[in-house]
């Protein structure tokens, strides 16, 4: 492998397209040939782990006004 890109910050939200607008990074590799770029990658991807918490209501204080929007 290349390199492993990490686009998003602690604490983004995440979530899946249309609703998301990030990616949680990228990987890039080198190859001979494409096959052995994509069995790198495939191999890299595989030892990367993830943990998606759900996102939670939060009321405002002051407003009342609630969104799911964590800060």
């Amino acid at each position: 492998m290349t390199e492993l890109l990490i686009t998003a910050r602690l604490k983004d939200y995440i979530a899946a397209w249309p609703e998301g607008s990030s990616y949680l990074g990228f990987l890039f590799a080198k190859g001979k040939s494409p096959e052995s770029v994509e069995q790198t990658i495939r191999e890299a991807h595989a030892k990367l782990t993830f943990t998606i918490s759900f996102r939670l209501p939060v009321e405002h204080p002051v407003t009342k006004q609630v969104s799911d929007v964590q800060n």
